[in-house]
């Protein structure tokens, strides 16, 4: 169904581009009558001890979610007999003759066994999608300890008490760091190594952290989630080369299988080896084809039991979403990609509960899902929201057992989705091609999902996160209408407050547009770099700030002349539907490498910078890969600031500038 989206009128003024005057200019649009009180009020604050009680608190509490019942839906799956089946699922082209496959080392210490899964038988400081549901970050923090990454180490420091903060540990690190999580008592450090992800897992309520465990597995890391003292870690293990070959045996001495039972991986346990064989793995339908493993380690941080692994023959998953009841994994169906079905993306179900995994569930859904956000369960029913090459976009419900309900196409011809956020019974979608029209999609009906109203303003949003009932904050770009052609340039980083309490007709009330073409922000790409703080009813934004230089661009700048970047660091900034948007404090990151030009293709500027940021009241930490610094939110002077010592890039001790201004 193709939705039409009518251009309001010309001779309303507040749907015209404003003017940015510099970086925290504030427009407000025209509100209607004010409601008795406003709907974005803070909360009360809570204490820093009851905020850490509360993060032991909801990693206890979130256990219990891992003990409900699997659906009945939940269908179990086969495991191939040995190598030979195992060929006839892999592609005719590709198979040939004898099954060759490389094989790749677990290891586990101090365990006494591990597990293969027998295929037959909030208190987060972080900004999570899904509450309960813990994610894996470069960072993480319990309000008083940090653990982050910096270079080959692992830095660990007392944060809180900011006159107390200091530097605890710096533990080496073999490899590249990729994720860490943490619960109450221990941590884990996920981190690629050759080619392989390794789990090491300490335990934290004592100094210098105590390694517990270290499990090694052959493969890509995918994601990884935790739920109470739970870890769930997925890899993807391609079966071929990118030439289309099988992969190569990497040492086959002794430990090989014979042609009908290949050994594909290998485990070592306190010296003894165990062989993971093609009758390990488990299939689907829809595994037909596929060319990647996927697997899945969960690990009980709390507990001596040995970790489960389970693997499945199934397409690469590059999208984790996880629910508070099971992991969803979305990717390219690369089976079906030379096929007339056009652009297919597969979806994979594992339920979360305790013990073995037992079942699944796979599906396909037509185009390509944006990020995790696009990506909902609700009513046991999963919602998938999706773009078709540039032709169209789609949302999908599915059935417990991914079984179609029910689909919603047509939606913005020849733009493409930039933003989506599930809440209940309502999706607020955003596309854009040349303008933003922001969606909202009634999903009441599984069967039957359709558009209720919209919205469409110059600019778009990358990003959506509700802040009060009816109320949701968009982060993305402000633009411009080209003069010829049919796209729109970007400028600075706007933000919009959207009222979506009356779904037929939402509004913006409020906008907030930083710098000049070329600003930009993590949080466009990383939800994890935005903080809201519900009881300030602030938040907190990193952002880069470019500005044109008007006296040098002269009569020739345009809607596509590029700024400078002329600071960086984070904006705190007060949220209300009375006074919009109010930029409270800046909180200036400094120390920014020289850049060697400003020309046009540079406009992306340093990668340096605040990227985190948490609140432990009355202080806002804001977090870099080099640094850590605290502020009062109360008047913004600083309180704290640490340096993790050198990193990879060089920082230089002087403001960004160009050589030769």
């Amino acid at each position: 169904m193709a939705v039409p989206v009518s251009t309001p009128s010309s001779s309303n003024p507040w749907f015209s581009p404003q003017p940015a005057s510099g970086p925290g200019q504030v427009s407000k649009f025209p509100e209607g009558p004010e409601p008795a009180a406003d709907p974005i009020a803070p909360h009360l604050a809570e204490t820093p001890e009851a905020r850490q009680t509360l993060f032991r608190v909801s990693h206890t509490t979130q256990m219990a979610l891992l003990d409900a019942p699997v659906p009945p839906t939940c269908a179990g799956f086969s495991r191939f007999s040995n190598a030979s089946h195992l060929a006839q699922w892999l592609p005719p082209a590709w198979s040939g003759g004898d099954v060759v496959l490389r094989y790749g080392w677990v290891t586990v210490l101090n365990a006494t066994a591990f597990n293969f899964a027998t295929l037959d038988s909030d208190g987060s400081f972080a900004n999570t999608q899904v509450a309960g549901v813990d994610e894996a970050d470069f960072m993480k923090t319990d309000g008083r300890m940090l653990y982050t990454r910096q270079g080959s180490s692992l830095v660990v420091a007392q944060i809180y008490p900011p006159e107390s903060a200091r530097i605890l540990e710096r533990l080496p690190v073999s490899g590249t760091i990729r994720a860490l999580l943490i619960d109450p008592a221990h941590l884990a450090v996920i981190s690629a190594e050759a080619n392989s992800v390794v789990i090491r897992t300490y335990g934290r309520t004592a100094s210098p952290l105590v390694l517990e465990r270290e499990i090694s597995l052959n493969g890509t890391y995918a994601g990884a989630r935790a739920i109470g003292d739970h870890l769930f870690v997925v890899l993807n293990f391609a079966l071929f080369s990118n030439y289309g070959r099988v992969a190569y045996v990497e040492d086959s001495d002794n430990l090989g299988g014979s042609d009908s039972n290949i050994t594909l991986r290998v485990l070592t346990v306190d010296g003894q080896a165990r062989a993971l064989k093609a009758s390990d793995i488990g299939y689907l339908d829809s595994s037909k084809n596929a060319t990647n493993l996927l697997t899945l380690i969960k690990l009980n941080l709390s507990s001596p039991a040995a970790p489960t692994l389970t693997t499945l023959l199934a397409d690469a998953g590059a999208t984790m979403y996880v629910s508070a009841s099971n992991l969803y994994l979305a990717g390219r169906a690369a089976h079906r990609l030379s096929s007339s079905a056009g652009e297919v993306t597969a979806i994979h179900k594992l339920p979360l509960r305790r013990g073995a995994v037992e079942c699944a569930a796979s599906s396909e859904v037509p185009g390509r899902v944006l990020n995790q956000f696009a990506l909902d369960e609700y009513g046991g029913n999963l919602r998938v929201a999706t773009t078709l090459g540039r032709v169209e976009n789609l949302v999908s419900v599915l059935s417990e057992d991914l079984s179609l309900l029910g689909t919603l196409e047509g939606l913005a011809p020849g733009e493409r989705i930039y933003s989506a956020r599930f809440m209940g019974e309502r999706l607020y979608l955003v596309t854009f091609k040349k303008v933003d029209p922001l969606f909202v999609i009634n999903l009441s009906d599984p069967a039957h999902p359709a558009v209720l109203g919209y919205l469409k303003i110059p600019g778009f949003s990358d990003y959506l996160h509700p802040v009060a009932d009816g109320f949701l904050v968009g982060v993305g770009k402000d633009t411009a209408a080209a003069q010829t052609g049919d796209f729109a340039w970007f400028q600075g980083v706007k933000l919009s407050l959207f009222d979506v309490r009356d779904f037929e007709h939402p509004s913006e009330v409020a906008q907030l547009v930083i710098g000049d073409r070329g600003s930009w922000t993590p949080v466009s790409t990383d939800h994890l770099a935005f903080t809201w703080i519900a009881e300030r009813s602030m938040l907190v934004l990193p952002v880069h700030v470019f500005e044109i230089n008007w006296s040098r661009a002269g009569a020739s700048a345009s809607a596509s002349t590029y700024g400078q970047e002329v600071w960086q660091g984070a904006y705190v900034i007060k949220v209300s539907v009375e006074a919009g948007f109010e930029v409270v404090h800046k909180i200036a990151y400094e120390g920014e490498p020289v850049r060697a030009s400003c020309s046009w293709w540079s406009w992306g500027g340093s990668t340096q910078g605040f990227t985190r940021s948490f609140v432990v009241e009355p202080y806002v930490y804001t977090a870099a890969q080099d640094r850590v610094e605290a502020h009062s939110l109360d008047n913004g002077t600083r309180a704290m600031d640490m340096r993790f010592g050198e990193v990879a890039d060089a920082i230089a001790p002087t403001t960004v500038r160009c050589l030769g201004d």
